[in-house]
């Protein structure tokens, strides 16, 4: 079995052990050889001399990837008040598989960043942000609000935090956490829901879909709040979501 299914919270760390833990062993293995070719005084071929610019020295590729969601979250709106469907769920689906990728890289290639931390959760959160207010006459009012007051509250808390960081030495890690990750899941889940009724409308299935998607929407609300507290107060949490 890919993933133990009675151990939700372990999700992500099974997923690193299949994708990111291999990444791992072949980046350790290239920076031995690139180092034996250094110190023979040796030439590296063209992908090594790649690799360990963007990858051992930079960090740069998840970084990269994560910026360029950050630029997709306008052409994601704008196709979506559109209805222009097809633009608009390539975009997503893009902006959501490079979320995957750099995370995969980040970690299997120990590109994990600072900058990455912080601007990573803010991409997600961009994203989310252009498929709500794209899809805002899909969505009941009261969903619409709660996630967006939710997401605010989430900015917010984040930029007060790096703000203490920054000026006066506090000492928190700021980062995702699971309560977060897993809000992120729900909301993409119920998102590609609504993207489906869109293309499936008028559809026997349309109705028990959309439905579909706005219980995904819903249960992403009580981890919002969780992915909040886990930010001020991560011994309020529980051990396993």
């Amino acid at each position: 079995m890919f993933f133990d299914i009675n151990n939700p919270r372990s999700l992500t760390q099974q997923k690193d052990d299949y994708l990111a833990v291999p990444l791992t062993k072949f980046r350790d293995e290239l920076e031995v050889k690139i180092s034996a070719l250094r110190a023979a005084k040796k030439s590296l071929p063209l992908g090594y001399f790649l690799f360990e610019q963007l990858v051992i020295k930079h960090k740069g590729v998840p970084n990269t990837l994560t910026l360029m969601r950050l630029c997709l979250f306008w052409p994601l709106y704008s196709n979506l008040v559109a209805h222009d469907n097809i633009t608009a769920l390539f975009i997503f689906t893009t902006s959501i598989s490079t979320d995957l990728v750099d995370g995969i890289l980040a970690r299997g290639w120990k590109n994990i960043t600072r900058f990455g931390k912080v601007i990573d959760p803010l991409a997600d959160k961009l994203t989310t942000g252009a498929v709500l207010f794209g899809m805002y006459g899909d969505i009941p009012s009261w969903i619409f609000w709660s996630i967006l007051s939710i997401a605010s509250f989430l900015i917010l808390t984040s930029a007060a935090l790096l703000i203490l960081k920054a000026f006066f030495n506090f000492k928190k890690e700021i980062s995702a956490n699971d309560a977060g990750k897993w809000k992120f899941v729900f909301e993409c889940v119920g998102y590609s829901l609504l993207f489906l009724t869109r293309f499936l409308d008028p559809s026997p299935w349309d109705t028990y879909i959309y439905y579909a998607a706005i219980f995904a929407l819903i249960t992403s609300l009580p981890l919002g709040i969780a992915s909040i507290i886990g930010y001020i107060a991560p011994g309020l949490l529980p051990t396993k979501f």
